[in-house]
């Protein structure tokens, strides 16, 4: 990435190639000036100083009228070529901006693949046919900048202040069984009858076998659960929910469809179980690009509606 001060050279050398062609196409600096609304003693700065770094001469100065070297008219044409490339950049990035286009690199955490992520983004893909989007699932916390993502989207929020972390939705857990499971082994009764069930174990979660819960006056209080089943993955925890293989405590937004066919049941719908959310981490830029803008907006639109949200 340019530092600001190579950024401001780079500004300040195209200001002055242009000033040069200025004073080759008027024949004069006080043409020149008139024309890009400076006075000519800039221009004559900007000549000199140029000069000086080519270590050149490329204007002849007279008392009356001002003339080309050679050299001055070989670099003039190396300018229009270097100033078209500019226009030529600067159309295209217009063009870019104007209409949602491009490469977009999006991360998500794998538990995501269990929800309706993947939908989402071939609704986006549908809207905005001129975009590719290069998918990379994984459970590590890449370093977007370095490695080139536009978003990532993930189940818990970053510390990095060169990040933006986007809240996109925060739904709640729930613990969960198939009937089928239910009735070979009953019902729990009470959050504290789950240590005699079979209950599925995240691994990669802060709370793992120690099950987070809100008592009615908000304290949190925990269950310490056992299985025979430990596992990183969501997508385990619900094909073993699914095969009727134990308890499972699991994001809604992760089951919502099967809790909604009966396939699984919810065993504490009154309890205030602990809530997870959702975000997207960018990298903080004054000019998104509008690739990355419309992304966001479409996540954020997906991420409103049920089971998302934080509801019942």
């Amino acid at each position: 990435m340019m530092n600001d001060s190579l950024q401001r050279t780079a500004l300040d050398d195209l200001a002055t190639l242009r000033i040069f062609m200025a004073v080759v196409e008027t024949g004069s600096f006080t043409k020149a000036g008139k024309r890009l609304q400076v006075v000519p003693s800039t221009i004559s700065k900007h000549i000199s100083s140029l000069e000086d770094k080519l270590n050149a001469q490329l204007i002849i100065r007279s008392t009356k009228e001002l003339s080309v070297t050679e050299l001055g008219l070989h670099f003039y044409d190396r300018c229009q070529a270097v100033l078209q490339a500019v226009m030529d950049a600067e159309s295209e990035i217009s063009q870019y901006q104007g209409e949602v286009r491009g490469t977009l690199r999006v991360s998500c955490a794998p538990a995501l693949l269990v929800t309706d992520f993947i939908s989402m983004v071939d609704r986006f893909l549908l809207a905005n046919p001129k975009v590719k989007v290069v998918l990379d699932v994984s459970s590590m916390a890449q370093d977007l900048i370095s490695e080139g993502f536009d978003v990532a989207v993930r189940m818990n929020n970053v510390s990095n202040p060169d990040l933006i972390a986007l809240k996109l939705a925060e739904f709640k857990r729930v613990v969960c069984a198939s009937t089928s499971y239910l009735e070979k082994h009953g019902r729990p009764g009470h959050v504290e009858d789950l240590v005699d069930h079979n209950c599925l174990v995240i691994s990669n979660l802060a709370y793992s076998a120690n099950w987070p819960f809100l008592s009615e006056d908000g304290e949190e209080k925990t269950v310490t659960v056992s299985g025979n089943l430990i596992t990183n993955s969501a997508a385990a925890v619900v094909d073993a929910l699914l095969n009727n293989f134990g308890v499972g405590l699991i994001g809604r937004g992760f089951v919502h469809k099967h809790l909604e066919s009966g396939k699984l049941i919810d065993l504490f719908p009154e309890q205030n179980v602990m809530t997870s959310k959702v975000f997207a981490v960018y990298s903080e830029r004054k000019h998104l690009p509008l690739k990355t803008r419309a992304f966001l907006d479409h996540l954020k639109k997906e991420f409103s509606v049920p089971p998302w949200p934080n509801h019942p």
